[in-house]
């Protein structure tokens, strides 16, 4: 079906005129699709979304590699003279989405196409655990379709959120008794 307006409405959640590829900071939140529910809940799902995380520059390049079906050169000097993304920032798994900061040199790759690989690395590695017997199959999707970004403007911004980054699983909300308490239980 080709697109049509008068019917197609759906509406880009991007700033309008910013330059995805033109490098920056950003704080993005990838949310698993309702269907999957808690997926990322256990821990070691949760170590495994934060280990391609930390991995991503060098995953990135072995990805677009394959796309290309170009020979692959030592990704890690390939990532530093790309230009197009260092090491990932700080970042957390929460029981059903993640959020991390991520900073960009301009380059050729938008800040879409890395999270769109990484959402891709997470399920091969998940779909490989379910394979092997240690995670249950999801059922129907694995991620939303889209992500949510914040561009960081300062280096206070970035603080603020390296901070919400590191306390957001602690700001858990529990109702108990009709009593609304914020922090982990387990600490109480």
């Amino acid at each position: 079906m080709t697109y049509d307006p008068a019917i197609h409405h759906r509406r880009s959640i991007r700033l309008k005129g910013h330059d995805y590829a033109g490098g920056g900071e950003y704080f993005v939140t990838i949310c698993a699709h309702r269907e999957a529910g808690k997926i990322f809940d256990p821990p070691s799902v949760r170590e495994m979304v934060r280990e391609v995380w930390e991995n991503l520059p060098n995953r990135f390049l072995e990805i677009i590699a394959n796309k290309k079906r170009a020979p692959m050169k030592n990704a890690r000097t390939d990532s530093v003279g790309a230009g197009f993304m260092p090491a990932p920032m700080p970042a957390v798994v929460m029981p059903d989405h993640f959020h991390g900061l991520i900073a960009l040199r301009g380059g050729d790759h938008s800040l879409g196409e890395i999270i769109g690989a990484f959402k891709s690395l997470v399920v091969h590695e998940y779909v490989a655990g379910v394979k092997r017997g240690d995670w249950p199959r999801f059922p129907g999707k694995f991620w939303h379709r889209n992500y949510y970004e914040k561009i960081v403007q300062s280096a206070e911004a970035r603080e603020r959120i390296a901070h919400y980054i590191q306390f957001n699983p602690v700001q858990l909300r529990v109702r108990l008794k009709g009593i609304v308490a914020l922090g982990n239980p387990t600490l109480w």
